[in-house]
């Protein structure tokens, strides 16, 4: 939370230098300095985003997405989302300052450094926007999503020792760990050692289909008239 408050303060200030920038005066004599900082920026940040992005994609197949944005909208790990929003922001920064510099360069307008500032706070300032409300609700307790939801309760379904599935909770531990709690009720007639079994398939095939549910606690629970049963 600290990255990202510091992130969307400097994007507040690099806005504001940019517009100072619009209603004061100057001239761009060496850029070497400039030009030599926003390479280093370049080389560092793109390492970082490209390792970032490696394990990324690793997560991406192992959690068998087909689609990225929704995967991304999935996504519940707070420390890899930070650096690759971050890192792309600042690449993002890095293209648009020398962009910025090199046009005023070439015309000797400085309004285009200006502006470069101007847009690159901007960017810095969506960026922190978007992980504070992401890092909220992780922080805050966030469920698994409905693309798991909706194993689970196909898993449960399919198991012909389940009557009803009165209620799933699910929440994250930690990027890859999730806890389950599930309240069922069980076909009438099945003796404890059915329950058992049958409990003990629904944990399997649910920890094969979703490699990061940790731990699963499963009640057996009567139908009584506060049920309110998933369907």
């Amino acid at each position: 939370m600290v990255a990202i408050l510091v992130f969307g303060i400097s994007g507040v200030l690099t806005f504001v230098e940019g517009v100072v920038k619009l209603t004061t005066p100057y001239r761009i004599t060496d850029p070497t300095y400039a030009y030599l900082a926003l390479a280093f920026s370049f080389a560092v940040d793109g390492y970082v985003l490209l390792i970032s992005t490696r394990f990324f994609v690793s997560r991406y197949r192992k959690q068998g997405y087909q689609n990225a944005f929704a995967f991304m909208k999935d996504f519940r790990d707070p420390v890899l989302l930070t650096a690759l929003i971050e890192d792309t922001a600042a690449l993002a920064g890095v293209l648009t300052a020398f962009t910025g510099i090199t046009l005023s360069l070439i015309t000797g307008n400085n309004v285009y450094d200006a502006a470069s500032s101007i847009v690159i706070g901007i960017i810095m300032m969506i960026s922190g926007i978007y992980l504070s409300g992401e890092s909220k609700d992780l922080l805050i307790g966030e469920g698994i999503s409905a693309r798991d939801q909706k194993k689970i309760e196909e898993i449960l379904k399919s198991n012909h020792s389940v009557n009803k599935i009165l209620d799933i909770r699910a929440i994250y531990q930690g990027p890859e760990k999730v806890l389950l709690a599930m309240d069922l009720n069980f076909n009438d007639g099945l003796s404890t050692g059915q329950i058992e079994r049958a409990i003990d398939e629904i944990e399997q095939s649910i920890k094969l289909s979703i490699p990061i549910v940790d731990r699963i606690y499963v009640e057996a629970e009567e139908i009584t008239t506060d049920s309110k049963p998933t369907e």
